[in-house]
């Protein structure tokens, strides 16, 4: 199921702020785990310009900011969930420029005026991947890296009844799907499920190139979720990924050019 943005207005992400951000003060384990992993590929940040897309409540974008970065932009498609990102930033500056814009399109960030662009655990959230790619490599300078975390596609879901299950569509399938879970802010807002291929092959197919050391990344699941769910010693928490962009659009570091295909 396409959603178009009329479907997925930024009034439906305006109507959870409140719970998302309860949700992050008492169960910030994804975020927790994922955004070390972010800095890590990110590499050093002093002298460098950074993006953080679609920064909900500005989590990454403090940490961003507190790694060194020579100047943080952020951007996010709500403005309650930046209300709260500011009003963090009123009670502890750390000189980050909040922006209200669309991930997909960026219109508030110049051409080639950034070093890096981070996010964490949004690209499910955004319809349009491929928008966003297109966006990112045109505000990235030649050299840039962009390095995301998701939920990883091949990870199971929970349940209302604190069990993990599997993913309720088949996992080549690119789809937009609601969880049963009430407990889960996902019973509010749909996620994007698309399996690893797509989520690389629509990158490569921009020109951005998978930048060494280890671009792909399956991160475990930490101790505490690991205590709850053993089921993970098995499966793969989150990915995360290091693409870099180079100098001609469409070409591969190795001469290779790619086509744009909407299946993964």
């Amino acid at each position: 199921m396409v959603l178009t943005r009329a479907q997925l207005p930024a009034d439906a992400y305006d109507a959870i702020a409140e719970r998302y951000t309860e949700l992050l003060a008492t169960d910030g384990v994804p975020h927790d785990t994922a955004i070390p992993v972010l800095l890590d590929l990110l590499g050093p940040l002093a002298g460098r310009r950074v993006l953080d897309l679609a920064c909900g409540t500005g989590r990454l974008s403090r940490r961003l900011a507190e790694a060194g970065a020579d100047a943080v932009v952020a951007v996010d498609l709500s403005r309650e969930l930046l209300r709260h990102a500011v009003d963090t930033e009123w009670q502890q500056p750390r000189a980050i420029t909040y922006l209200h814009d669309d991930a997909q399109t960026l219109g508030s960030v110049g051409d080639a005026s950034l070093d890096a662009v981070a996010c964490c655990l949004a690209l499910a959230d955004i319809a349009d991947l491929d928008a966003v790619y297109r966006a990112v490599w045109r505000v990235l300078r030649s050299g840039g890296v962009f390095a995301w975390v998701v939920n990883h596609p091949a990870a199971p879901v929970s349940g209302g009844n604190g069990k993990l299950h599997p993913l309720p569509i088949p996992y080549h399938e690119a789809t937009c799907w609601r969880s049963g879970n009430p407990e889960s802010v996902r019973s509010l807002v749909p996620t994007w499920h698309r399996p690893l291929a797509a989520y690389v092959n629509r990158a490569l197919a921009v020109g951005f190139v998978l930048a060494p050391p280890a671009p792909l990344r399956e991160v475990p699941a930490p101790p505490q979720v690991l205590a709850r769910h053993p089921l993970y010693r098995h499966l793969p928490y989150l990915l995360a990924v290091r693409l870099q962009k180079c100098s001609t659009a469409g070409a591969s570091s190795h001469g290779g050019s790619y086509t744009h295909e909407e299946a993964p």
